[in-house]
């Protein structure tokens, strides 16, 4: 009996192995995910984010619509197709860091998708760098008196501050069939 038992733990284990070994995501091997349950689905993803644009005559707020699919096999792979351009596998100091926090996270164009499981679905957010600019009042150069006799600027300059920032943004997630 004790020479049938060694070869079936070996066994169990080289297949446990090589099925790990064998997740991918967006083209590669997925990093051993522990005990992190990935539910089975297709997920489609959305999110919004906003951030002020604004000219010398101008300023408002813009809001960007980004739109995701996910399918996540039962073996635990994850395929991610976006609307913002072809998807990255993280850098390995990443993988490491999104193992701990029990994530995956893919770089697509200029937004990074972070995923967790949540029971039986998935959620996450976005991550969008973007150029962010205000528009803030100058010099004052022309001034009127009021009844009061009190000064009031009544015409100045503007100046454009620009500044490349991160936006957050979270996903909803809706299950597909």
């Amino acid at each position: 009996m004790k020479g049938w038992f060694s070869p079936v733990v070996l066994l169990v284990a080289a297949l446990l192995l090589a099925a790990a070994a064998c997740s991918t995501s967006v083209g590669g091997p997925a990093p051993p995910s522990g005990l992190v349950y990935w539910p089975p689905g297709r997920y489609a993803l959305e999110a919004s984010i906003q951030y002020e644009r604004a000219t010398a005559f101008e300023e408002g707020t813009v809001t960007t619509e980004y739109f995701a699919q996910v399918l996540v096999t039962p073996n635990g792979s994850i395929i991610l197709t976006t609307s913002s351009g072809s998807c990255q596998d993280p850098i390995r100091s990443e993988v490491r860091r999104n193992e701990s926090l029990g994530r995956r996270s893919f770089e697509c164009g200029d937004v990074t998708y972070h995923l967790r499981p949540e029971g039986e679905k998935i959620g996450g957010e976005i991550v969008v760098s973007v150029q962010e600019t205000k528009r803030e009042r100058g010099r004052c150069f022309r001034y009127i008196t009021g009844r009061n006799g009190l000064e009031r600027c009544v015409e100045s300059s503007w100046r454009i501050q620009s500044r490349k920032i991160d936006k957050r943004g979270r996903l909803k997630v809706t299950k597909g069939t």
